[in-house]
C-alpha cells in the first residue's frame, strides 16, 4: 500500500505540472524521440545489464526520469489520437457502447405496429441452443435491434420481408430464414405456414418465437411446442419477458449499468494521454528511486522451537517459534522444514544480512491452539539483533500455515489385539497364529493431543499399529518394524522413545480334519525269542476308529468344492491301501491282558500322494488321532 501511495501522489503531482506544459509537436519529431527513447534508451540498458556495465547502467537510470518527462509532453497529442483511434475501433466500440434501449421493448413495440397493420412477421428469440444451422442458410443482417428496421424488414415490399428474423443477444443477426413446420396434429389445417414455422422451430429448439398474422394481426407466441395465440398488444412486453425469463427489472440494472460506464468512461477516458503521461512518469521516477535505494534478497530458512524462557535471538537461517511451555507442540511447519521468504528493505537495513537473515516468533498463553496462517507480520527478523522496517514475504505459494496444539504422553501396554492381520491373501494351506504374535517392547509410552490420549486405547479411539498384510509367498515366521496405525499418526499421535514396535507373527500349516476311517485291528506275534501263542488270543473289539487330521497339505479350505472332494479322496483312498493297525500279543503275559493298539503307514503319504498335493514344509502332516482307549483287552482261550 506505501508503494501505491507514492506512486499516487507522484503521479497526481506530475498531471497537475503537465497541464501547464501541454504543447504539440511535429509528427516527425515525436517519432525520432520516440526511437531514441524507446529503443535507444532500452537497449542501452539491457546492454549495459547483459554486459554488466555498472556505471552505465546507474547513467541511464539516472536519467530514465527526465526520458519520461520529455515523452510525457512530447506525445501528449499522439497519444491523443492514438487513445480516440483505438476507440474507433469496431470490438472496444462494442464493448464500450451503451445500450440506449432495450432490446424486449424495441421488439414489442415493432411487432405491435405490425399487427396494427395487419403485416405479417416472424421473429425468433436465440436462446442456449444455437440457430445457427438456420443463420447461415439465411440473409445476415448483423444490426442492432431496432422496431424501426423490424418493421422495414417485414414491409411487404421488402425483398427480406419473407422468412423469420433471428435475434442474438441485442442484434438482428439474419433475416429470411426458414423454420421447419410443425407436423402436430391437434394444429388446425388452417393454421398458416408462418405460424406451423413459429411452432416446428419450438418443437426442435428452446427458442421463443412471434408470430403475426397477415390476415387477422393477431398476435402468437410459441415456446417448448406450445402455442399462445391473442396475446394482447398491451401484454405482449411483459408476456415475452416472462417466456424469456427477463424481467422489467432488467431495463434499471441496465440503466444503472450505463451509468457507471459513463462514469467510468469520464474519470478513466477524458484527457487520457495526460493522464497516462502523469502515471507513467510517477511510475518511472518510483522505479528508479526504488532501484536505486532498495534492494530484494531472498533467504532460506529452517524451523525450529524452543519453550518460552530460552535466548530466543534472530539466528541466520533459521526461523524460531518460540513457544508458550512444553506441553504445546509446533504441527505445522514440520519443524526442521524449510520455508523460503523474500525480503525488501534499504541498502543500509540489508547490509547487516550478508551472512543471512533469522525470525524469531514469540507465541503467548492467549495463543489457542488450532491453525491459522502463518504471522508474518508478527515475526521479529535480524541476525543477531533485530532489524526493523523490513518487508518480508513468503517465496512459495500457498504461503505455509501456523497449527499449534497441546499435546499429553501416556504409557500402555500392547497385546496381539492391537496389531491388525490381513491374512485374506494367504495360501489356504497355512494360517496366521495371530493370538501368539509377540511384541517388542510390550508397552510404550505415546504422545499426543491434549483430550485425545485419554480416549485412546478403548471403543471411541482404538489403539492400533501398522495392520500386518500376510501374502501368498508366507509360510513363515514374519517379523514388522511396526508403527502407529496411519489414523493415530494423522491424529497426532506418536511413539515416545522408541521408532518402532518389533512384532513377531508365526505362520504354520493349516490343520483341517477330514472326519474318521475305521480299520480293522489285526492281532500279530512279533517276539522272537519264543514260540508263538498267537490262537491263543482273542480281542475283544476288533474295529478301530481314527480322526483323520492334515497339515499345509489340502489347498482348499472349503469342504464342500471340488477340489477339496478330490483331495478328500485321495488321501482315505491312500489310507485304506497304506493304514495298517495291529496290536503284538507278545507283550501280553501269559495269564492275560491288554496291548497297545499301533499303526503304521506301508508307504509314506509324501510319496503317495499325487505331486499337486507334497509340499517341501517339513512341518507338513497327515496324522491319525485314535478314538476311545489306546490298549485294547485281550482274552486268552
Amino acid at each position: 500500500m506505501g508503494t501505491m501511495a507514492q506512486i499516487a501522489i507522484l503521479s497526481t503531482g506530475i498531471y497537475i505540472v503537465l497541464g501547464f506544459l501541454r504543447t504539440a509537436r511535429g509528427g516527425s519529431l515525436v517519432r525520432g524521440l520516440t526511437i531514441t527513447l524507446l529503443f535507444g534508451v532500452a537497449g542501452l540498458w539491457w546492454l549495459s545489464k547483459f554486459l554488466q556495465l555498472e556505471e552505465l547502467e546507474y547513467i541511464i537510470q539516472s536519467i530514465t526520469g527526465f526520458a519520461f518527462v520529455i515523452v510525457a509532453i512530447l506525445f501528449q497529442p499522439e497519444l491523443r489520437r492514438g487513445i480516440v483511434h483505438l476507440g474507433e475501433n469496431p470490438l472496444l466500440g462494442r464493448l464500450l457502447q451503451t445500450r440506449r434501449h432495450d432490446v424486449l421493448s424495441e421488439v414489442a413495440q415493432a411487432v405491435v405496429t405490425m399487427a396494427k397493420k395487419r403485416q405479417g412477421a416472424l421473429i425468433a428469440f436465440e436462446r442456449k441452443i444455437p440457430l445457427d444451422h438456420f443463420i447461415d442458410s439465411a440473409v445476415k443482417v448483423d444490426a442492432d435491434i431496432n422496431r424501426f428496421l423490424l418493421d422495414s424488414i417485414f414491409h411487404h415490399g421488402s425483398a427480406l420481408h419473407d422468412g423469420a428474423v433471428i435475434l442474438r443477444g441485442d442484434r438482428i443477426e439474419a433475416a429470411t430464414s426458414l423454420f421447419p413446420l410443425t407436423e402436430a396434429p391437434e394444429i388446425s389445417k388452417s393454421t398458416g405456414t408462418r405460424h406451423r414455422a413459429a411452432l416446428g422451430l419450438t418443437e426442435e429448439t428452446d427458442a421463443v418465437t412471434v408470430a403475426v398474422s397477415e390476415e387477422t394481426g393477431t398476435i402468437t407466441i410459441c415456446k417448448h411446442g406450445k402455442m399462445e395465440k391473442g396475446i394482447p398488444a398491451g401484454k405482449l412486453e411483459t408476456v415475452l419477458r416472462e417466456r424469456l425469463g427477463k424481467p422489467a427489472k432488467d431495463v434499471e440494472a441496465r440503466t444503472a449499468t450505463t451509468a457507471c460506464l459513463d462514469f467510468l468512461r469520464r474519470v478513466f477516458l477524458e484527457d487520457v494521454p495526460q493522464k497516462l503521461g502523469a502515471v507513467g512518469l510517477g511510475i518511472g521516477l518510483f522505479w528508479v528511486a526504488y532501484q536505486d535505494v532498495r534492494e530484494v534478497r531472498t533467504f532460506q530458512l529452517s524451523v525450529a522451537t524452543i519453550a518460552k524462557g530460552q535466548s530466543a535471538t534472530p539466528t541466520p537461517g533459521q526461523l524460531l517459534v518460540v513457544l508458550p511451555d512444553s506441553e504445546h507442540h509446533l504441527e505445522a511447519p514440520d519443524p526442521g522444514a524449510e520455508v523460503e521468504v523474500t525480503v525488501t528493505g534499504t541498502r543500509a537495513q540489508l547490509e547487516p544480512l550478508s551472512a543471512g537473515i533469522g525470525g524469531v516468533l514469540v507465541l503467548g498463553p492467549d495463543d489457542d491452539p488450532g491453525s491459522r496462517p502463518f504471522p508474518l507480520q508478527d515475526v521479529r527478523w535480524g541476525a543477531g539483533r533485530f532489524v526493523e522496517a523490513l518487508e518480508v514475504e513468503w517465496s512459495s505459494s500457498p504461503p505455509p500455515e501456523l497449527s499449534i496444539a497441546r499435546f499429553e504422553s501416556r504409557r500402555f501396554a500392547l497385546t496381539a489385539a492391537n496389531v491388525p492381520v490381513d491374512a485374506s491373501s494367504l495360501d489356504l494351506r497355512y494360517e496366521a497364529r495371530s493370538e501368539a504374535l509377540s511384541l517388542r517392547p510390550s508397552t510404550v509410552q505415546i504422545l499426543g493431543p491434549l483430550g485425545k490420549v485419554e480416549r485412546l486405547a478403548t471403543d471411541e479411539l482404538p489403539l492400533l499399529l501398522e495392520p500386518i498384510v500376510l501374502e501368498v509367498a508366507d509360510n513363515d515366521t514374519r517379523v514388522e518394524a511396526l508403527q502407529l496405525s496411519p489414523s493415530l499418526l494423522a491424529a497426532g499421535f506418536s511413539l515416545v522413545g522408541v521408532d518402532s514396535i518389533e512384532v513377531s507373527l508365526e505362520i504354520v500349516p493349516a490343520v483341517i480334519p477330514l472326519g474318521d476311517i475305521e480299520r480293522e485291528i489285526a492281532v500279530v506275534w512279533l517276539a522272537t525269542e519264543r514260540p508263538s501263542e498267537l490262537e491263543r488270543w482273542t480281542p475283544r473289539s476288533q474295529i478301530a476308529t481314527f480322526t483323520v487330521k492334515t497339515a499345509g497339505i489340502l489347498e482348499e479350505a472349503d469342504p464342500g468344492s471340488e477340489l477339496r472332494i478330490q483331495q478328500n479322496a485321495i488321501i482315505h483312498r491312500y489310507l485304506e491301501d497304506n493304514l495298517r493297525v495291529f496290536i503284538d500279543v507278545s507283550e501280553v503275559d501269559h495269564e492275560g491282558g491288554s496291548a497297545v493298539i499301533r499303526w503304521i503307514f506301508e508307504t509314506p503319504w509324501q510319496d503317495a500322494l499325487p505331486p499337486s498335493m507334497r509340499t517341501q514344509d517339513p512341518r507338513a502332516s497327515l496324522t491319525l488321532e485314535l478314538q476311545g482307549d489306546r490298549e485294547l483287552l485281550l482274552i486268552a482261550r
